[in-house]
């Protein structure tokens, strides 16, 4: 059976992050288009700042959130080191937004249903049926 070989990303991309600006314009698009759009702002704006991975922002509950110190309590998933991170302003503000919309979720990027959200490798492993 033949596996083919894909190159290095180098190949096919100069570079593997986006500049300030598209991540700026993809931060104020989602504020302006969805149903969630506070939520989506305030998700793409922590995973940015903080180097969140879309595994490690979903799991992110309210109370590794301290609004008195202005931090954040961040678990790594991989080999990235955890630990405790200073919020802004304007996360504390949109985080405060987003509980006070969302009162009884224990995640703060909660789903439609009030659960743990899911990011697209975890719909792409389930089978159907």
């Amino acid at each position: 059976m033949y596996t083919p070989v894909r190159a290095k990303n180098e190949v096919y991309r100069s570079r593997e992050h986006l500049t300030l600006e598209e991540v700026t314009r993809l931060i104020e698009a989602a504020s302006e288009r969805g149903r969630h759009r506070l939520r989506d702002r305030t998700l793409l704006l922590l995973m940015f700042r903080h180097g969140l991975r879309a595994g490690e922002a979903i799991i992110l509950r309210w109370d590794a959130i301290m609004f008195d110190a202005g931090a954040i309590s961040i678990k790594r998933l991989k080999r990235g080191e955890s630990g405790v991170h200073r919020l802004q302003e304007d996360e504390l503000k949109a985080l405060g937004e987003l509980r006070e919309k969302y009162p009884e979720s224990v995640y703060v990027f909660a789903s439609e249903r009030g659960g743990e959200a899911e990011h697209g490798c975890d719909r792409q492993n389930r089978r159907p049926g």
